[in-house]
Protein backbone atom coordinates (compact mmCIF):
# COMPACT_ATOMS: atom_id res chain seq x y z
CA UNK A 1 0.00 0.00 0.00
CA UNK A 2 1.29 3.38 -0.94
CA UNK A 3 -0.38 5.56 1.76
CA UNK A 4 -0.64 5.50 5.59
CA UNK A 5 -1.16 6.83 8.67
CA UNK A 6 1.65 9.81 9.58
CA UNK A 7 2.94 8.21 13.27
CA UNK A 8 3.05 11.54 14.91
CA UNK A 9 -0.49 13.68 13.30
CA UNK A 10 -2.85 10.58 12.81
CA UNK A 11 -2.92 11.70 9.11
CA UNK A 12 -2.31 9.70 5.81
CA UNK A 13 1.00 10.34 4.42
CA UNK A 14 2.80 8.59 1.30
CA UNK A 15 5.65 6.28 1.39
CA UNK A 16 7.49 8.83 0.23
CA UNK A 17 6.71 11.66 2.24
CA UNK A 18 7.19 9.16 4.82
CA UNK A 19 10.65 7.59 4.03
CA UNK A 20 11.72 11.68 3.43
CA UNK A 21 10.56 12.17 6.85
CA UNK A 22 12.48 9.44 8.08
CA UNK A 23 15.64 10.88 6.66
CA UNK A 24 15.62 14.17 8.24
CA UNK A 25 14.93 12.23 11.53
CA UNK A 26 11.25 13.89 12.14
CA UNK A 27 10.26 10.49 13.71
CA UNK A 28 12.93 10.01 16.04
CA UNK A 29 16.41 7.58 14.67
CA UNK A 30 16.49 7.04 11.23
CA UNK A 31 17.24 3.19 11.69
CA UNK A 32 14.51 2.98 14.13
CA UNK A 33 11.89 5.50 13.34
CA UNK A 34 8.33 5.27 14.53
CA UNK A 35 6.63 3.45 12.63
CA UNK A 36 3.10 4.68 10.67
CA UNK A 37 0.25 2.88 11.17
CA UNK A 38 -2.69 1.14 8.83
CA UNK A 39 -5.28 2.94 8.38
CA UNK A 40 -7.92 -0.14 8.04
CA UNK A 41 -6.87 -1.63 10.87
CA UNK A 42 -4.81 0.44 13.33
CA UNK A 43 -1.60 -1.66 13.21
CA UNK A 44 2.17 -0.37 12.59
CA UNK A 45 3.66 -1.10 8.69
CA UNK A 46 6.79 -1.46 7.80
CA UNK A 47 8.43 -0.14 4.53
CA UNK A 48 9.91 -2.43 1.59
CA UNK A 49 10.92 -2.10 -1.78
CA UNK A 50 8.55 -3.74 -4.68
CA UNK A 51 9.26 -6.75 -6.55
CA UNK A 52 12.60 -6.44 -8.86
CA UNK A 53 13.53 -3.27 -6.46
CA UNK A 54 10.61 -1.69 -7.39
CA UNK A 55 8.66 1.35 -5.76
CA UNK A 56 8.94 1.41 -1.77
CA UNK A 57 5.44 0.38 -0.20
CA UNK A 58 3.95 -0.11 3.30
CA UNK A 59 3.55 -3.84 4.41
CA UNK A 60 1.93 -5.32 7.52
CA UNK A 61 5.10 -7.17 9.32
CA UNK A 62 5.43 -10.37 10.94
CA UNK A 63 4.37 -8.00 14.43
CA UNK A 64 0.75 -7.68 13.08
CA UNK A 65 -1.48 -9.68 15.57
CA UNK A 66 -4.60 -8.86 13.93
CA UNK A 67 -6.11 -9.45 10.77
CA UNK A 68 -6.45 -7.16 8.32
CA UNK A 69 -8.71 -7.06 5.12
CA UNK A 70 -6.49 -4.98 2.99
CA UNK A 71 -4.74 -8.14 2.35
CA UNK A 72 -7.87 -9.64 0.88
CA UNK A 73 -9.81 -7.54 -1.61
CA UNK A 74 -12.69 -10.11 -1.78
CA UNK A 75 -13.82 -9.89 2.11
CA UNK A 76 -16.60 -8.35 4.12
CA UNK A 77 -15.12 -6.83 6.96
CA UNK A 78 -18.25 -5.84 8.69
CA UNK A 79 -20.41 -8.67 7.51
CA UNK A 80 -20.44 -10.80 10.83
CA UNK A 81 -20.57 -7.97 13.28
CA UNK A 82 -22.71 -8.52 15.95
CA UNK A 83 -25.78 -6.86 16.39
CA UNK A 84 -26.13 -6.59 20.06
CA UNK A 85 -29.60 -4.98 20.86
CA UNK A 86 -31.24 -3.96 18.23
CA UNK A 87 -32.34 -0.23 17.94
CA UNK A 88 -35.88 -0.82 16.29
CA UNK A 89 -37.13 2.36 16.50
CA UNK A 90 -34.28 4.01 15.28
CA UNK A 91 -34.10 1.64 12.17
CA UNK A 92 -37.94 2.90 11.57
CA UNK A 93 -36.49 6.52 11.48
CA UNK A 94 -33.57 5.81 9.44
CA UNK A 95 -35.66 4.23 6.89
CA UNK A 96 -38.32 6.75 6.58
CA UNK A 97 -35.75 8.67 6.31
CA UNK A 98 -34.19 7.36 3.26
CA UNK A 99 -37.37 6.95 2.17
CA UNK A 100 -38.41 9.94 1.66
CA UNK A 101 -35.09 11.48 0.88
CA UNK A 102 -33.76 8.73 -1.66
CA UNK A 103 -32.46 11.09 -4.21
CA UNK A 104 -30.06 12.59 -1.73
CA UNK A 105 -29.12 9.20 -0.51
CA UNK A 106 -28.52 8.33 -3.98
CA UNK A 107 -26.59 11.28 -4.71
CA UNK A 108 -24.56 11.49 -1.57
CA UNK A 109 -23.58 7.84 -2.39
CA UNK A 110 -22.36 8.94 -6.12
CA UNK A 111 -20.62 11.48 -4.77
CA UNK A 112 -18.14 8.99 -3.00
CA UNK A 113 -18.01 6.57 -5.56
CA UNK A 114 -17.18 6.81 -9.45
CA UNK A 115 -19.80 6.42 -11.87
CA UNK A 116 -22.63 4.53 -9.01
CA UNK A 117 -25.20 2.94 -11.52
CA UNK A 118 -28.75 2.36 -10.21
CA UNK A 119 -28.42 -1.30 -10.04
CA UNK A 120 -25.39 -0.91 -7.79
CA UNK A 121 -27.75 0.97 -5.40
CA UNK A 122 -30.57 -1.47 -5.46
CA UNK A 123 -27.45 -3.81 -4.43
CA UNK A 124 -26.38 -2.00 -1.40
CA UNK A 125 -29.86 -1.57 -0.27
CA UNK A 126 -30.63 -5.16 -0.79
CA UNK A 127 -27.51 -6.11 1.61
CA UNK A 128 -28.77 -3.46 4.34
CA UNK A 129 -31.67 -4.93 4.54
CA UNK A 130 -30.24 -8.50 4.80
CA UNK A 131 -27.91 -7.50 7.44
CA UNK A 132 -30.70 -5.21 9.02
CA UNK A 133 -28.32 -2.82 9.14
CA UNK A 134 -30.45 0.48 9.93
CA UNK A 135 -30.95 -0.95 13.37
CA UNK A 136 -27.23 -0.56 14.85
CA UNK A 137 -27.76 1.18 18.32
CA UNK A 138 -25.80 4.77 17.55
CA UNK A 139 -26.16 4.89 13.84
CA UNK A 140 -27.68 8.05 12.19
CA UNK A 141 -28.67 10.07 9.64
CA UNK A 142 -25.49 11.47 9.11
CA UNK A 143 -23.93 8.18 8.74
CA UNK A 144 -26.74 6.45 6.80
CA UNK A 145 -24.77 6.66 3.21
CA UNK A 146 -21.44 6.19 4.82
CA UNK A 147 -22.57 2.33 6.52
CA UNK A 148 -23.74 1.76 3.31
CA UNK A 149 -20.61 2.06 1.42
CA UNK A 150 -18.99 -0.08 3.69
CA UNK A 151 -21.28 -2.96 3.01
CA UNK A 152 -20.31 -4.29 -0.65
CA UNK A 153 -16.84 -4.17 -3.09
CA UNK A 154 -17.87 -1.90 -5.71
CA UNK A 155 -16.16 -3.47 -9.18
CA UNK A 156 -15.82 -1.90 -12.21
CA UNK A 157 -18.08 -4.22 -14.36
CA UNK A 158 -21.17 -3.02 -12.75
CA UNK A 159 -20.46 0.63 -12.56
CA UNK A 160 -22.55 3.19 -14.91
CA UNK A 161 -21.32 2.37 -18.47
CA UNK A 162 -18.16 0.43 -16.74
CA UNK A 163 -16.74 3.07 -16.71
CA UNK A 164 -14.84 2.53 -13.29
CA UNK A 165 -11.41 2.24 -13.45
CA UNK A 166 -10.54 0.68 -10.11
CA UNK A 167 -12.60 -1.95 -7.33
CA UNK A 168 -13.70 0.44 -4.58
CA UNK A 169 -13.50 -0.49 -0.60
CA UNK A 170 -15.07 1.76 2.39
CA UNK A 171 -14.33 1.19 5.58
CA UNK A 172 -13.85 3.28 8.87
CA UNK A 173 -10.52 3.88 10.95
CA UNK A 174 -9.76 3.03 14.05
CA UNK A 175 -11.10 0.12 15.29
CA UNK A 176 -9.09 -3.16 14.27
CA UNK A 177 -11.48 -6.17 15.23
CA UNK A 178 -14.35 -4.11 13.79
CA UNK A 179 -16.22 -5.23 16.80
CA UNK A 180 -17.66 -2.42 17.80
CA UNK A 181 -18.74 -1.01 14.61
CA UNK A 182 -22.19 1.09 15.08
CA UNK A 183 -23.03 -0.24 18.86
CA UNK A 184 -20.41 2.81 19.77
CA UNK A 185 -21.02 6.25 18.00
CA UNK A 186 -18.56 6.73 15.47
CA UNK A 187 -19.58 10.27 14.51
CA UNK A 188 -16.08 11.36 15.28
CA UNK A 189 -14.13 8.58 13.06
CA UNK A 190 -12.42 9.37 9.88
CA UNK A 191 -13.91 7.66 7.03
CA UNK A 192 -12.36 6.16 3.56
CA UNK A 193 -11.93 4.41 0.51
CA UNK A 194 -9.45 2.25 -0.70
CA UNK A 195 -8.79 1.69 -4.07
CA UNK A 196 -7.73 -2.13 -5.76
CA UNK A 197 -6.23 -2.69 -9.12
CA UNK A 198 -5.40 -6.49 -10.20
CA UNK A 199 -5.94 -7.03 -6.48
CA UNK A 200 -3.99 -4.93 -5.25
CA UNK A 201 -4.32 -1.34 -3.68
CA UNK A 202 -3.79 1.65 -5.46
CA UNK A 203 -4.42 4.51 -3.14
CA UNK A 204 -6.70 4.75 -0.02
CA UNK A 205 -8.16 8.59 0.37
CA UNK A 206 -10.10 10.41 3.61
CA UNK A 207 -13.37 10.93 2.93
CA UNK A 208 -15.42 14.39 4.00
CA UNK A 209 -18.37 13.08 5.65
CA UNK A 210 -21.01 15.40 5.69
CA UNK A 211 -24.15 16.39 7.42
CA UNK A 212 -27.79 15.15 6.13
CA UNK A 213 -28.55 18.72 5.35
CA UNK A 214 -25.26 19.54 2.97
CA UNK A 215 -26.49 16.25 1.03
CA UNK A 216 -27.09 17.08 -2.64
CA UNK A 217 -28.61 14.85 -5.20
CA UNK A 218 -26.93 13.30 -7.81
CA UNK A 219 -26.31 15.08 -11.16
CA UNK A 220 -28.53 12.57 -13.09
CA UNK A 221 -31.32 11.65 -9.90
CA UNK A 222 -33.73 8.66 -9.79
CA UNK A 223 -36.48 9.26 -11.96
CA UNK A 224 -39.91 7.55 -12.62
CA UNK A 225 -39.98 3.59 -11.61
CA UNK A 226 -36.78 3.98 -9.78
CA UNK A 227 -37.93 5.81 -7.05
CA UNK A 228 -40.47 3.28 -5.90
CA UNK A 229 -38.27 0.58 -6.79
CA UNK A 230 -36.00 1.57 -4.41
CA UNK A 231 -37.86 2.79 -1.59
CA UNK A 232 -39.23 -0.83 -1.53
CA UNK A 233 -35.60 -1.74 -0.54
CA UNK A 234 -35.87 -0.43 2.70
Amino acid sequence: MHDALDPKTGKLITINKYENNVTAGHYGYPNNPMLAKCPMCNQNLLTRAGQNKGKKHFYHGPQAQNYCWSKDEQSKPYYNLPMGKPNTANAIMLKDFASKNINLLFGEIGRNLPFLDYIEFLKILDEAHKLNAYSYVYLTVNDLPYMLLTLRKFVPYESKNKKRKFTFRFFYSGDPAYDTLWTNSYQNTEFYHTSFKDGKINRTVLIEKLKADRWKAAKFPLKGKQIPKAQEKL
